[in-house]
């Protein structure tokens, strides 16, 4: 599919004159060639080819592959690739998982910044001398760096990609641009105007169809009580200074858009435990954010270990979680309730239809497919239109019209027991549970 919208925006509702008609010509480059090399953890080590192209997983650990790849001609060709390369990986359930960060820096060089960083976060006292030969061993590095990447092999490409889960099996695809197909396509479409203050009709000579819509919409659109514990993943982050981050990521689903920022969560209780599993008193000590034992927010907690008493290893507490109850009212265009109406692509929806409830409104049309919105506007803006509390134009003729309504909150406990991360991975999250793409 191929779409592309554009909005005018005049200087004022005087200027003249007015464009009546878009003329464009839209362009894209497609592969030559696609090739898929596919690996399990006993192919470490090992070599694929494909017409010339070389794939060698060189590490498949846990939560993160390293692949090398080596083409036929240079994998830069001047200021573009020639090459592109994909990662994706799969859990034991054969689901694929959310891909976190990737680096194309050399993994042993990545580990002597990691050692320069230890060194430098477990000083004790930065004396002159100290930071000077600091700064003399990075400024090195960045050079051994800089050196090795302008004298590496131009066919050659080393790739780190992290993931959101423990990897089972890896899919690397490579796209091949060295003679590009490119497509090219004129458009010419009449130009629909607006005016704001009222409620107009908009000509559209092309429907549009919403992938996002129907990827969100064949979920479920909100967690059990059950699956709190086997959907919400952690992950964990280590700042600079010391600090470090524990957050609850909730998969996004139809629920999600009901919630605002820091409505979803609330930390309930929290403890810390030593290496033995025994609590830590954490009451008698003043830590860095300003006599409070850690700092919570809305999607989980920071906290410092260098102010513990001793080295916290897990955290464990319960976490309050707000689950939306929806319920969804489907109608077709010509059986509207009272309320609702249809005009051509325009929906409209009156004050107090739905008491205040919270909801969303999705369209499809007669080939069922969910259409794109143009535009919304919501509340009154004119006398014509002050009955009305949402107007929304669409890319197409809407047949179906769903409300997805939000008419109560269930609360919930997510128990939760984290090991701490006690690595140096400011450059990185680290990922403690799945985290799979929908």
């Amino acid at each position: 599919s191929w779409s592309e919208q554009f909005k005018i925006h005049y200087a004022s509702q005087k200027a003249m004159p007015r464009p009546t008609f878009i003329k464009a010509q839209l362009e894209a480059e497609l592969p030559e060639a696609t090739y898929q090399f596919h690996f399990k953890r006993k192919d470490i080590g090992k070599i694929k080819t494909q017409n010339g192209i070389q794939v060698k997983l060189l590490q498949m650990e846990n939560t993160y592959v390293e692949i090398e790849l080596i083409t036929p001609e240079p994998f830069n060709h001047g200021a573009s690739n020639q090459y592109n390369l994909r990662i994706e990986a799969r859990d034991k359930a054969s689901e694929f998982i959310f891909a976190a960060t990737g680096s194309a820096v050399f993994p042993f060089y990545k580990n002597e910044y990691h050692t320069l960083y230890n060194e430098l976060v477990t000083q004790t006292s930065y004396t002159t001398e100290f930071v000077l030969a600091f700064l003399q061993k990075y400024n090195t590095l960045n050079t051994k760096v800089t050196l090795a990447q302008e004298n590496q092999n131009p066919k050659k490409h080393y790739q780190f990609q992290q993931f959101a889960g423990k990897v089972e099996d890896v899919f690397v695809t490579v796209y091949d641009y060295s003679t590009p197909k490119v497509i090219r396509r004129e458009i010419s479409y009449p130009i629909a105007t607006y005016i704001p203050d009222s409620i107009t009709a908009l000509q559209i000579d092309a429907a549009m169809y919403d992938w996002r819509a129907s990827h969100i919409l064949s979920n479920k659109p909100e967690l059990t009580k059950r699956k709190l514990s086997q959907t919400i993943r952690v992950k964990q982050k280590t700042y600079n200074s010391g600090e470090r981050v524990v957050l609850f990521e909730y998969p996004y689903l139809l629920s999600s858009g009901f919630f605002n920022l820091g409505d979803r969560y609330e930390l309930k209780e929290i403890s810390f435990l030593n290496k033995d599993k025994e609590p830590i008193n954490i009451d008698s000590f003043n830590t860095i954010f300003g006599g409070n034992e850690l700092y919570k927010f809305y999607k989980g907690f920071e906290y410092a270990p260098q102010q513990f008493p001793e080295m916290p290893y897990y955290a464990k507490g319960t976490m309050v979680v707000n689950l939306a109850v929806i319920e969804k009212e489907t109608y077709m265009a010509d059986q509207l309730p009272p309320g609702i109406e249809l005009s051509g692509n325009t929906l409209l929806i009156q004050h107090g239809k739905f008491n205040g409830d919270k909801y969303e409104v999705f369209v499809k049309d007669s080939t069922n497919r969910y259409l794109v919105q143009v535009q919304e506007y919501s509340g009154a803006w004119s006398d014509k239109s002050e009955i009305y509390e949402l107007v929304n134009y669409y890319y197409g003729t809407p047949h179906v019209i769903e409300i997805h309504r939000m008419t109560g909150v269930q609360k919930a406990d997510y128990k939760f027991n984290v090991e701490l991360n006690r690595e140096s991975n400011d450059d990185q999250w680290k990922f403690d549970a799945p985290y799979f793409i929908p």
